[in-house]
């Protein structure tokens, strides 16, 4: 007889030979699963002794036509620059073109977002929207491992199962990176964001191509996070170790307003002496003194897509995780009129 409380999801998964997703909606009464599948995973459940959670089957049964906005994050991270408000306003458009309530979740400081899992998988919400920057976060594993339909805003780091929109961070950096160099620096440095989030990783891989590909040597620092103060005190540290630095590429444009504040402080000029550029194309980079470069992400559209590939979550459970990448361009202001580029603006596409 087998031991049924050594069985997981994952057994009965490998068994029936489909996701762990779809196992554990077939198991938890999720209806929009085909017969045959539906019967694979019954079976092996049954062969293997797995234990349904039958609570979990009755929840399923009804929908509620609302959906989740979890935030992952800490609040500090979140209200302290443009990006998240202008994201859930896309989300915000989305969730009402397609008449779902929308309810929105802040996980408290216990990690690993127990209490919160309890409660978003007893059926108060059809789906889930997901922000979070950490590493094979326990919180997505668990709503994935109770088949809940999950979308991520930026590439979940530690999993290939999930859905996920995000935008070409690397291919973006890149054109940063060259940017800088046309225009006649010689040794454009990089703010990046921190380790572990993956805009941080794709903004430097992006950048290190760049510069390798144009033969330089690249010089960087990773910022503990994407603040204003970060991208301060990034600057100060890159222009003291390295003083020759003539431009300065920052993995965000909170980053990149901060290393503004250092460089215009230790008395360089910019763009003259210092080239700077960031990413995310925000009011406060083009309201800044001088105006800087920065590399535009339609944020408002992402969260749209996030809600779209929800709904296609929610209607199709066994469909495969559904990633989309979306494009970005660069849009070029004062802080990177360099010796090459005369005093004309431009704005190019990031391709």
């Amino acid at each position: 007889m087998t031991d049924s409380r050594a069985i997981r999801m994952v057994d009965v998964a490998a068994r029936a030979g489909v996701s762990q997703t779809t196992a554990s909606r077939v198991l938890s009464g999720f209806k929009n699963v085909s017969p045959g599948t539906r019967a694979a995973v019954t079976e092996a459940a049954e062969a293997l002794g797995y234990q349904v959670n039958l609570a979990a089957r009755s929840l399923a049964s009804a929908r509620s036509q609302s959906i989740g906005f979890v935030v992952a994050e800490p609040s500090a991270h979140l209200w302290g620059g443009t990006y998240f408000p202008r994201l859930l306003h896309g989300i915000t458009e989305a969730a009402e073109d397609s008449r779902l309530q929308l309810a929105i979740f802040m996980r408290q400081p216990d990690q690993t977002g127990k209490r919160l899992r309890r409660y978003l998988t007893q059926g108060h919400v059809d789906g889930l929207l997901l922000i979070t920057s950490t590493q094979n976060d326990p919180l997505l594993a668990d709503l994935l491992d109770h088949g809940m339909a999950v979308v991520v805003g930026g590439r979940p780091i530690g999993t290939d199962d999930a859905s996920f929109v995000d935008v070409d961070n690397y291919r973006g950096a890149a054109v940063a990176t060259n940017h800088l160099l046309e225009q006649g620096y010689a040794r454009p440095a990089h703010i990046a964001g921190p380790a572990q989030t993956a805009a941080g990783e794709d903004r430097l891989r992006g950048y290190l191509h760049a510069m390798r590909e144009a033969g330089l040597e690249p010089v960087y620092i990773l910022a503990k996070d994407f603040s204003f103060q970060a991208g301060a005190t990034g600057a100060i540290a890159l222009l003291e170790k390295h003083p020759t630095i003539d431009a300065l590429f920052a993995a965000g444009d909170s980053l990149g307003l901060g290393a503004m504040t250092a460089v215009l402080a230790s008395g360089r000029r910019i763009p003259e002496d210092v080239g700077l550029i960031g990413f995310d194309d925000s009011e406060p980079a083009a309201a800044a003194t001088p105006p800087m470069s920065s590399i535009f992400q339609s944020v408002e559209q992402l969260g749209k897509e996030m809600v779209r590939l929800l709904v296609s979550r929610i209607a199709d459970a066994e469909q495969p995780p559904l990633q989309m990448i979306l494009g970005t361009r660069l849009v070029a202001r004062a802080s990177t009129r360099g010796p090459a580029s005369g005093n004309s603006s431009s704005s190019a596409t990031a391709e």
